[in-house]
């Protein structure tokens, strides 16, 4: 079996998320003087707050938001797994982890005893939540990318515990060069939902497959 070395992927789905963080980033840097200006520092987290605030405004800020990120996870709809998602339902899901988690990161630098407390519960709570929701947005991404691919006359399956590993098979595959130019393409959104290795094989039923491991955190893992 071979096992390529990834690359980072070069797709066209990825125009539109390239775009806006170029955006982003050209708004960030247009306001930068101006957040000097007005006072502005950067959290542990990377958001800017008015350093002319009190401590005590910008405590109760932080632990407001820690109890309403608390009450939106347990108001998260949970079972996504019988309609289909977009892609777009996909990532957005993905990245609300991600917000989640940046949100733990701040508390934990408090030394408020209450904000600790319900910064360790919002972990507790995120775990859960991770495992739980992970392993279906993984199945609903297999499900997205077998319809894709259907018309191009490759066929998609999901295995391994926890729907960690995604295979694909067709005649397209029977080059490296088209292995390798699949990977790519879907590499960012494998890596984001946590898959541990990707299959190729050109007819169903080979034996032999190319694979790519893939070095992602566990479903239990708080990702910053």
């Amino acid at each position: 079996m071979n096992t390529p070395t990834n690359k980072k992927p070069k797709l066209p789905i990825r125009f539109f998320w390239f775009s806006m963080i170029f955006i982003a980033i050209c708004v960030a840097i247009a306001n930068c003087e101006d957040d000097k200006k007005s006072g502005k520092e950067k959290t542990h987290s990377g958001s800017y707050v008015d350093s002319t605030l009190n401590s005590d405004t910008l405590r109760i800020d932080l632990k407001t938001r820690i109890s309403n990120t608390i009450i939106s996870l347990d108001k998260t709809n949970k079972d996504i797994s019988e309609s289909d998602l977009s892609i777009s339902d996909i990532k957005i899901t993905a990245a609300l982890l991600k917000a989640y988690a940046l949100t733990i990161q701040e508390g934990n630098y408090s030394s408020d005893t209450e904000i600790l407390k319900l910064t360790s519960k919002l972990k507790s709570k995120l775990i859960s939540f991770q495992k739980l929701i992970l392993p279906k947005l993984r199945k609903q991404y297999y499900k997205y990318i077998k319809n894709t691919l259907w018309e191009n006359d490759v066929e998609v399956s999901i295995s391994g515990k926890d729907n960690t590993i995604l295979s694909l098979s067709g005649h397209y595959f029977i080059t490296n060069k088209n292995k390798a130019e699949c990977q790519n393409a879907i590499y960012e959104m494998v890596n984001l939902l946590r898959f541990k290795q990707i299959r190729y094989t050109w007819y169903n039923g080979q034996e032999q497959y190319t694979y790519y491991n893939l070095e992602t955190p566990k479903d239990s893992d708080i990702h910053y």
